[in-house]
């Protein structure tokens, strides 16, 4: 695994076609028309990586993004929560890149949600 290439495919689309991959399009499938942050951000770099024919995901992890995608739109669970969440189960398997896009990616997420604590916006969910 080559770290550098895979955080690259993960911020950067692709125009050149690529092979598919079901889990890829799964994930789109179950994520695309949620509005939380933690949907959107996963939708955006599961479609770089797509455009880049990356073929790290499998169903299980897919089925573990939508799920977490779900739970933030129903307020079961924090923007920063599906990002840490996602970051503990990429490290657990070995895989740096996601571990450490995600572990960016709570911090990044946290103003967010506390500003939806403030705003009382998470008890419109």
């Amino acid at each position: 695994m080559n770290i550098v290439r895979d955080i690259s495919n993960s911020i950067f689309h692709s125009s050149a076609p690529h092979g598919c991959n079901p889990n890829r399009d799964y994930l789109d499938e179950k994520t695309r028309e949620f509005k939380n942050n933690f949907a959107r951000a996963v939708n955006i770099v599961n479609g770089n990586l797509r455009s880049n024919g990356d073929m790290n995901l499998d169903r299980k992890s897919a089925e573990s993004y939508a799920s977490d995608a779900r739970q933030v739109e129903r307020g079961e669970l924090s923007n920063s929560g599906a990002h840490a969440r996602a970051s503990y189960r990429w490290a657990r398997e070995g895989n740096l890149a996601g571990a450490v896009m995600n572990a960016l990616a709570v911090l990044g997420s946290g103003h967010r949600d506390a500003a939806d604590y403030k705003t009382g916006e998470i008890l419109c969910k």
